[in-house]
């Protein structure tokens, strides 16, 4: 399973393009797509982060290994699916698309794994903090994703991949900045 989510996520940052046609063709269960790719993925991006807290931090904290550990799950579990309900209401509204709330959802998925991963290097090597601008990379992935995986019409996909592309690395951060308001001794 984990061999067959980093391929996927190497196919789509090498060659966006083709992997998005071969991700349309390809027939999957919904919740197959969730408990084998999504869930996994963010599961070891927690994982990862509470295990940077072992190897970075000169002194070991369990409470702030664990808080910040479930930020950053809650936060891609709850920025995975209002990315996707917002991504849903823009196609109908303004792209004039039938909602698919199901294939917006896969689409999510595959354009934040590449997200997650950064976030993983991110952690575990923090020597590589100019990695932090890697997301960006998402930009491109969409604007590929739009045209062979949603086809989103040429005139409309650069508005698309723009409004998309925000919605996708913005929702997880305003997940953790509502988490940090509401409650605030979470914050590190």
């Amino acid at each position: 399973m984990f061999k067959e989510i980093a391929i996927t996520i190497f196919s789509l940052v090498t060659s966006p393009g083709s992997t998005w046609k071969k991700l349309l063709g390809k027939e999957e269960d919904q919740d197959s797509f969730l408990s084998r790719f999504v869930y996994p993925l963010m599961g070891v991006t927690a994982l990862a982060v509470f295990v940077s807290f072992l190897l970075t931090r000169a002194t070991f904290d369990l409470q702030e290994a664990l808080k910040e550990m479930m930020t950053i799950l809650v936060s891609l579990f709850l920025g995975f699916f209002s990315a996707s309900f917002l991504l849903n209401e823009m196609m109908v509204r303004f792209f004039e698309q039938t909602p698919n709330l199901k294939l917006i959802q896969r689409f999510s998925g595959y354009a934040l794994s590449f997200t997650m991963v950064v976030t993983i290097i991110v952690y575990l090597l923090p020597d590589f903090s100019f990695l932090r601008f890697a997301p960006l990379y998402t930009f491109y992935m969409v604007w590929e994703g739009s045209k062979y995986y949603l086809n989103i019409t040429d005139e409309k996909r650069i508005r698309f991949t723009i409004f998309s592309t925000l919605i996708l690395l913005l929702s997880p951060e305003i997940i953790k900045y509502v988490m940090f308001l509401i409650m605030p001794g979470i914050k590190i």
